[in-house]
């Protein structure tokens, strides 16, 4: 019987690859939940953050379309703030002009 100490056998790779699996699994799916997120806040098609998965310049490209693209949910915020404030015609003369 030979028996080499120190060096894992079969099941202990296959242990090893299941967590190195699992942990780069987890890893993997930070960023583009992370993106997924900040794409539905900007307004932008949720899908965008898969880009990541793109190899070698992959990370690259969502930051990129989030700096370069208009964002949909700042134009319909800044309609909402028009909407809800007054015009400059609108407002009623403060208590010291007109004497």
């Amino acid at each position: 019987m030979t028996h080499t100490a120190g060096l894992p056998g079969g099941v202990e790779w296959l242990i090893i690859l299941f967590i190195a699996g699992f942990f780069a699994l987890v890893l993997g799916l930070i960023p583009i939940i992370l993106f997924w997120i900040i794409f539905r806040k900007a307004g932008l098609p949720e899908p965008l953050s898969l880009l990541v998965l793109v190899p070698g310049v992959g990370p690259l490209i969502p930051p990129l379309i989030l700096a370069i693209a208009d964002w949909p949910a700042l134009q319909e915020q800044a309609e909402t703030r028009a909407e809800t404030e007054p015009h400059e015609g609108d407002r009623a003369p403060e208590s010291g002009e007109g004497n």
